[in-house]
């Protein structure tokens, strides 16, 4: 009867081999990094890297997990500070403090890797579920409880569902913060200083497009 083998792990090693991934994929991108440049800069063998992680994507989902449930309990500690009147200004607030904020900076990066990487061919076929069960999306997330509010308040307009509003300007702000966090240096339609002035001049345009009757 063949003898079952021992795989050994510890939780320290696993968090050292996130963290320098993690690195690794923010300064060369997730095309260029290889599971044997993430086991020499940890300093372990191959093999016992294959014993953390199956290959590339289990490693860059596992990250990409860690850094989602960062970012959700992040922005949970926002919703007592965006109470209040006039919850399209909260709106603003919430995107100002949340997918625009300097300090989540590499996170954000790495999302826009990740989503760049993961697309097309390469698509995990339950890529969707797995991240949602991350991210806990529902129809009761913050923002959607603000766009709700406002909309009763008649800061928001009426005439959408809050949670389609929701995704809709939540895909706009991200796509285009996206673009230019991988791409500002090379974007061929803009000049000049204008990467620098985009994103804050969309986030109003945005906002006064959902802008309510009252």
């Amino acid at each position: 009867m063949p003898v079952k083998r021992m795989i050994y792990q510890t939780p320290e090693t696993r968090e050292r081999i996130l963290a320098m991934a993690q690195k690794l994929f923010l300064e060369s991108g997730l095309f260029e990094v290889q599971m044997t440049d993430v086991a020499r800069q940890t300093g372990i063998s191959r093999n016992s890297l294959y014993r953390y992680f199956r290959d590339k994507t289990d490693l860059a989902f596992t990250l990409m997990e860690h850094r989602l449930k960062e970012l959700v309990n992040n922005f949970e500690q926002l919703r007592d500070s965006l109470q209040g009147e006039n919850y399209r200004a909260k709106i603003r607030d919430y995107f100002l403090k949340s997918w625009l904020n300097p300090d989540y900076k590499e996170t954000l990066l790495f999302l826009a890797e990740f989503d760049a990487y993961f697309s097309g061919v390469r698509q995990v076929l339950d890529q969707k579920e797995r991240l949602q069960k991350t991210f806990g999306v529902s129809k009761d997330d913050l923002l959607t409880e603000l766009v709700r509010k406002g909309q009763l308040e008649g800061s928001v307009r009426k005439d959408v569902d809050a949670h389609f509003l929701m995704v809709t300007i939540v895909n706009g702000i991200r796509g285009l913060h996206q673009r230019l966090q991988l791409r500002e240096e090379s974007l061929l339609e803009v000049q000049g200083m204008e990467s620098k002035h985009m994103m804050s001049h969309f986030l109003d345009i945005v906002i006064k497009g959902i802008e309510g009757d009252q």
